[in-house]
């Protein structure tokens, strides 16, 4: 059997974190559709201690999810979202094209929700009825097949 080791991430990668204060969880529900930005063109060494106050400043953030790779660094892309609607439209009025850095601008744009799955290695030979049979063991409230040759 294959061993692994768990290395902690170093220093300069760690991120404070932010306090919300105690009241966070009963005064703010889940938001609706509308709320939840895309942010693309990131510095691949730039973290959530550099992206939340930038964002912060256009309204209440709810979530925001920065997709990193396994060497600590980001994939260049995060998804932020805001408490109400009319922040997150500010947030793409005001922060797309923003220079982050000399000469780096970032892309931002409304998050699009697409609702999909995405899954693979099933094996060509399977019929799409067959597929079928399989998903609906599973919670979903939607579900369509789609096969491709």
């Amino acid at each position: 059997m294959d061993s692994f080791e768990i290395k902690p991430i170093t220093d300069k990668h760690c991120v404070p974190e932010i306090e919300l204060g105690d009241d966070w969880s009963t005064t703010c529900h889940p938001p609706g559709r509308g709320c939840e930005v895309f942010v693309g063109k990131l510095p691949r060494d730039c973290f959530e201690s550099e992206l939340f106050p930038l964002f912060e400043r256009c309204g209440q953030i709810y979530e925001m999810r920065l997709m990193m790779d396994f060497s600590g660094f980001n994939r260049g892309y995060a998804f932020i979202t805001y408490t109400c609607r009319d922040d997150a439209k500010r947030s793409v009025k005001e922060l797309n094209n923003y220079e982050i850095r000399p000469s780096r601008l970032i892309g931002v744009c409304q998050s699009v929700d697409n609702c999909r799955l995405f899954v693979g290695g099933i094996p060509k030979t399977k019929k799409r009825e067959e597929i079928l049979d399989e998903m609906c063991k599973y919670p979903m409230s939607n579900r369509t097949v789609r096969k491709r040759p």
